[in-house]
């Protein structure tokens, strides 16, 4: 097995060496801080946008140099749809957001400013950074299809409470325990 060097002979990161990791006390806290603000905010019910929009500006302030964007599944024949950041031009690393059923969700955009290989803490962080990304993504679609539901009960409800008001015959309904429940 050969071992790349991190440099060549001049001194320039050699292409593919991963960086050393920079970051500072404070960013490793701002990056704990930036993830459980997510976290408080997925159980708060924030809305999406906010949510997916502070973790794209927290993991930039925090990564000196990374530009990032969240995607959502690009339909055949249409560019990506953008829920959050802004996406870069080259794309340096693009991890899949999946459900927990494995279903792709979207995608979670990086570029570096700074050539070579990310660190193995911003490749740590950015898989966090996904893993959040699913959970925000699949709240968001649980809500929906619990609103759809919801509207589909009370359209029920509505018609049958519509043919029971509207029978020319009586209907009295009663529990198991012998008690009225409901009369047209």
């Amino acid at each position: 097995m050969k071992i790349s060097p991190a440099f060549d002979a001049e001194r320039h990161r050699a292409p593919g060496s991963a960086r050393p990791d920079r970051r500072t006390p404070s960013q490793m806290q701002l990056q704990l801080d930036n993830e459980r603000s997510m976290l408080e905010m997925l159980a708060t019910g924030a809305p999406l946008p906010r949510i997916l929009d502070t973790l794209v500006q927290g993991y930039e302030a925090i990564f000196t140099g990374m530009r990032c964007a969240i995607s959502a599944p690009v339909v055949e024949g249409s560019p990506p749809r953008l829920l959050a950041g802004t996406l870069p031009d080259s794309i340096c690393q693009s991890l899949p957001v999946l459900s927990c059923k494995g279903v792709l969700l979207g995608a979670f955009d990086i570029a570096y400013a700074c050539a070579g290989a990310p660190t193995v803490e911003e490749q740590a962080a950015v898989q966090r950074g996904a893993y959040l990304i699913s959970l925000a993504l699949e709240r968001e679609q649980t809500e929906r299809q619990r609103e759809a539901d919801q509207e589909s009960l009370r359209e029920a409800a509505r018609h049958t409470h519509n043919i029971l008001d509207n029978m020319l015959d009586g209907v009295i309904t009663i529990n198991k325990h012998g008690l009225i429940e409901s009369v047209n």
